[in-house]
C-alpha cells in the first residue's frame, strides 16, 4: 500500500486529502445546523416553562428558590451558548474552508484536465515514434531481403561467370584450333605457288616477308599473354596471402567469405550512417534545449515553468491545510479541559444523562468523533435542563432573559450550589426519582394556591 501511494501522483493524493476535509467540513456544518434546530427547540420549551409557571402562582419561597435555581441553570445555558457560538464561529470558518478547497478542487481538476491534455500529446509522439520504429524495422528487414537477394545473385553470377569463362577458353581452343588450320593451308597454297612461281619470284623474299608478320603477330600475342599472365600472378598471390592469413585453402570458401565480409561491411556502414543521423538529431534537440534554456534563462522567475509552478502551488497549499489540521487539532485538544469541566457540572446536576462510551478521568487527548460524541451529550443535557425549566417555570423566555459575558472562572467553581437544600441536588437522581419530585413539586404549588 505504501508502494502505491508513492507511485501515486502529488496531484491526486492532493485531490484525495482535499475531498477528506470537505467531507469533514460538511459533517460539522450538518452538526452545526442541528445544533441551531435544537437550540430554537430549547428556546421555545423555555417559553413554554415561563408561561406554565406563570399560570401555577407560586409562593415568594418557592419562586425564590426556583429563580435561584434557575439562575444558575441560565448561567450554566450560558455557557452552552457561548460554546454553542463558538462553534458556529467555528463552522463558518468551516464553511469558509470548504469554500475554498472547493475553489482548490476546480483548480486541480483544471491541472489534472492539462496533464491529460499532455499525457494525450504525449501518448500520440510515443505512438508515431513507435510507428517510425516499425517501419525502420521494416526497412531493416526489406534491406536484408535484398541483401540476401544480392548475396544469392552474386553467387549465381559467380557460377555463370565461371561457366562463361570455360565457355570462352573453349572458345578460344577452337580458334586456336582453326588459325592452325587456316595457317596451315595458307602454308600450303603459299608453298604451292612458290614452287609454281620460283622461276619469276625469289623465296627469299617471300619467306622474309611472312616471318616479319609471324614476329608482329607472336609480339602481340606476347604481350596479351604477359597481361593475363601478370593478372593471373596478382590473383595467385593475392590468393596466397589470404590462405596464409584466414588458413582457409579452398578458393570457394575465399569468395564466400570475402562476399559475406562486404555484406558485413555494408551492414556496418548502414549501420554507422543510422548512428550518425542519430547524432545529428540529438545535436538538434541538445541546440534547441539549449536555446529554450537560455530563453527560459532571460524570462523572469514567476514565469520560468508553467508546471513547475503549479506543483509548487500545490506543494504550498498542501503544507498550509496540514497546518490548518495541526491547527484544528490542537484546538480540539485545548478543548479536551473546558469539556471536562462543563461534563462534570452537568454530571453535577439532579438530570439523568445516559453514559458516553469513553471516560474523560484519564484521556489527556481527543478526536474528532469523540469531541462529537460528548457535544451530542451536553446537548442531550440542555434538552434535558431546558425541559425542567418549563416545568417549573412556565413564564420561562430565553430570548427575554438577560444576557451575561462569558467568564469562564465559574468553570473552577467547584461548589457553586454551595446552600444545604441543594445538597441532594449534587448526586444524579435516577428518572423515577425525578419524576416523583416534579409532582410532589406541583401538587405543592397547587395546594398553597
Amino acid at each position: 500500500m505504501l508502494n502505491t501511494s508513492l507511485k501515486e501522483p502529488e496531484s491526486a493524493r492532493l485531490g484525495k486529502d482535499s475531498e477528506r476535509l470537505v467531507e469533514y467540513m460538511e459533517h460539522e456544518k450538518r452538526e452545526a445546523v442541528y445544533l441551531d434546530q435544537q437550540l430554537s427547540l430549547l428556546k421555545q420549551e423555555l417559553t413554554q416553562l415561563k408561561t406554565m409557571k406563570k399560570a401555577v402562582f407560586p409562593t415568594s419561597s418557592s419562586e425564590e428558590q426556583q429563580k435561584h435555581r434557575c439562575s444558575i441553570l441560565e448561567k450554566r445555558i450560558e455557557l452552552e451558548l457561548i460554546s454553542l457560538n463558538e462553534t458556529k464561529a467555528q463552522s463558518q470558518k468551516l464553511r469558509n474552508e470548504i469554500n475554498n478547497l472547493r475553489k482548490d478542487k476546480c483548480h486541480y481538476k483544471r491541472t489534472l484536465q492539462n496533464l491529460k491534455d499532455d499525457i494525450v500529446k504525449y501518448s500520440i509522439a510515443t505512438e508515431e515514434k513507435k510507428q517510425e520504429y516499425i517501419s525502420s524495422v521494416d526497412l531493416e528487414s526489406k534491406y536484408k531481403k535484398q541483401i540476401q537477394n544480392l548475396r544469392s545473385k552474386s553467387m549465381l553470377s559467380q557460377s555463370q561467370y565461371s561457366q562463361k569463362v570455360l565457355q570462352l577458353s573453349s572458345f578460344i581452343q577452337d580458334k586456336v584450333d582453326t588459325r592452325k588450320q587456316l595457317n596451315k593451308q595458307i602454308e600450303d597454297s603459299i608453298l604451292g605457288q612458290i614452287k609454281k612461281q620460283s622461276d619469276s619470284v625469289e623465296i627469299s623474299k617471300i619467306q622474309k616477308t611472312l616471318l616479319e608478320r609471324w614476329e608482329e603477330k607472336m609480339k602481340d600475342k606476347k604481350k596479351a599473354m604477359d597481361g593475363y599472365m601478370k593478372h593471373l600472378n596478382i590473383l595467385q598471390e593475392t590468393f596466397d596471402q589470404i590462405k596464409q592469413a584466414t588458413g582457409i585453402h579452398s578458393v570457394p570458401e575465399i569468395v564466400t567469405s570475402v562476399i559475406k565480409s562486404e555484406e558485413q561491411n555494408y551492414e556496418v556502414c548502414s549501420y554507422v550512417n543510422s548512428l550518425n543521423s542519430e547524432i545529428d538529431i540529438i545535436q538538434e534537440t541538445y541546440t534547441r534545449t539549449m536555446k529554450d534554456i537560455e530563453i527560459i534563462e532571460s524570462q523572469p522567475p514567476a514565469i520560468v515553468s508553467t508546471k513547475d509552478f503549479t506543483l509548487f502551488n500545490l506543494k504550498e497549499k498542501k503544507s498550509r491545510k496540514r497546518e490548518e489540521y495541526e491547527m484544528l487539532y490542537n484546538q480540539v485538544q485545548s478543548l479536551l479541559p473546558v469539556l471536562k469541566k462543563i461534563w462534570e457540572c452537568c454530571e453535577d446536576t439532579p438530570i439523568p444523562l445516559p453514559k458516553p462510551k469513553y471516560s474523560l478521568g484519564g484521556m489527556e487527548s481527543m478526536e474528532y468523533e469523540q469531541v462529537a460524541e460528548f457535544l451530542g451529550h451536553i446537548e442531550n443535557y440542555l434538552g434535558y435542563a431546558v425541559v425542567f425549566l418549563k416545568h417549573i417555570e412556565p413564564g420561562f423566555d430565553d430570548k427575554k432573559r438577560e444576557k451575561t459575558p462569558f467568564n469562564p472562572k465559574e468553570l473552577d467553581i467547584k461548589d457553586v450550589m454551595a446552600e444545604s437544600e441543594f445538597e441532594d441536588s449534587k448526586n444524579p437522581l435516577t428518572a423515577q426519582e425525578f419524576q416523583q419530585r416534579t409532582l410532589n413539586m406541583i401538587a405543592e404549588m397547587n395546594s398553597k394556591s
